[in-house]
């Protein structure tokens, strides 16, 4: 149990990223499932990144959402652990405005529900949007290839680093945490710094939340660091 880390969604994004940042870490996949000797044997660290987020089978009546995300988080904390790390997102805080929250919203604030009451010693992490090299295909890879997107030009967003989210796994033992750049951005704001000339949609994003703990560096800044300067 000492020293051994399960990270759970390791087949890509953060969970792929975060395999290789520790030393021969229990890989959690839909390939490599849990298994009684993992659950028996118990770990140190538990770091949930998994989440289905296919959009074709997200709705809050398919059985299949609440086994690939709540069922799962649950037989993770039968699993004997000294932290539970989860990797929520800042979107939860439209759990507090008047608008609909999304299935996906719903799901991952009752995965940190959950959390909180079976959990000893947690720390939950909500991260604005993340940027990587193995991050799958959205809105900012498609404006940065010159595809043009759904968001209006006005959309606000707010992005960090792979990075930014392991550091703080490091830095900080447990609570609850937003986890944003300094300074959001829009998505036009984005197109004319690195000069892409797309069409914007008609659905407008915004972020209405600060973080908690400070990175050191605004979206812009954090963009330039992973695509490189300007040209």
């Amino acid at each position: 149990m000492k020293n051994k880390i399960l990270i759970t969604g390791t087949r890509s994004g953060l969970g792929e990223f975060l395999s290789k940042k520790y030393p021969n870490p229990i890989c959690i996949t839909r390939e490599n499932p849990l298994t009684d000797e993992i659950i028996s044997e118990g770990v140190d660290t538990i770091i949930h990144c998994a989440f289905n987020q296919n959009m074709s089978e997200l709705n809050l009546v398919n059985y299949k959402i609440y086994e690939d995300n709540i069922n799962l988080t649950k037989k993770l904390l039968k699993i004997p652990h000294r932290r539970f790390v989860y990797i929520s997102t800042c979107q939860v805080s439209e759990l507090n405005s008047k608008s609909q929250p999304t299935p996906y919203i719903i799901m991952k604030a009752l995965n940190e529900h959950i959390i909180r009451e079976q959990s000893k010693n947690y720390l939950i992490l909500r991260p604005s949007g993340l940027v990587g090299d193995d991050k799958k295909r959205n809105s900012l890879h498609k404006l940065m290839n010159n595809e043009d997107i759904t968001l209006t030009g006005d959309s606000v967003n707010d992005f960090i680093l792979f990075d930014d989210v392991y550091n703080t796994i490091q830095s900080h033992e447990s609570g609850t945490f937003y986890l944003l750049s300094q300074k959001s951005i829009t998505m036009k704001e984005i197109a004319e710094k690195f000069n892409k000339e797309i069409n914007f949609g008609h659905f407008e994003y915004g972020i209405n939340v600060e973080s908690d703990i400070d990175i050191g560096r605004t979206s812009f800044e954090i963009l330039k660091e992973h695509f490189g300067e300007i040209k």
